[in-house]
């Protein structure tokens, strides 16, 4: 796996990989890595999109343990308090023919960035609906310590640096041989009413992310 998906403010994404586990056989079904600076996949087949209104460009990637290659940055996300869980990026994959879907990603914050994400996905194309991420379906981890979760988001509690994350839906009977499933990031409020900034003594900026 070179890279994922990564978040700051300016947020960008190094590699989106959605891939089958059946049998304990992991198949990739469609790997983005945005080398060359485009947004079609590696491997496999799909579409990424940007959506809520927010502008993208590309950036430095994540290899794993350094940084490397091309990443694919968003800019432009909600101001303060406003259009929670609309903003990020959406990515669109046929599991036709494959079952016990994963989704795994890098994503790297900034210190301004908002400090929750959540992760959605649609089982028709068109209704969304809220994966509750927890330590026993997702990993979120920070330079090989946990970041944990907060109310099934992930949490980015430190700026300027890589996320390692993934979400396991084998138990979402719905996301196996679906050609119209698809997932998708969006930033999120920490309380409710605010978002807030991946660094604690940043102000949240609402522009930038990246994977």
């Amino acid at each position: 796996m070179k890279r994922i998906i990564h978040l700051f403010q300016n947020l960008a994404f190094g590699l989106l990989m959605v891939f089958s586990n059946e049998l304990l056989a992991q198949t990739t079904i469609t790997q983005w890595t945005f080398e060359g600076d485009v947004i079609t996949p590696s491997a496999g087949t799909g579409t990424a999109s940007a959506i809520g209104g927010i502008t993208t460009s590309f950036n430095t990637g994540y290899t794993g343990t350094t940084t490397g290659g091309r990443a694919w940055h968003t800019t432009g996300y909600p101001a303060q308090g406003t259009n929670e869980g609309t903003a990020g990026t959406q990515y669109n994959v046929s599991t036709d023919g494959f079952s016990v879907i994963q989704v795994s990603w890098h994503q790297r914050h900034s210190n301004t960035s908002a400090n929750r994400v959540r992760l959605q996905y649609t089982l028709d194309g068109a209704n969304w609906t809220d994966f509750e991420a927890s330590i026993s379906n997702a990993v979120n981890s920070n330079a090989g310590v946990d970041a944990g979760f907060d109310n099934g988001r992930f949490i980015a509690d430190a700026g300027d640096s890589w996320f390692v994350r993934s979400a396991n839906l084998g138990s979402l009977t719905g996301a196996n041989n679906n050609p119209l499933f698809a997932v998708r990031m969006v930033s999120e409020f920490v309380d409710g009413a605010n978002y807030g900034a991946s660094t604690s003594t940043s102000s949240y900026g609402g522009r930038n992310l990246a994977v």
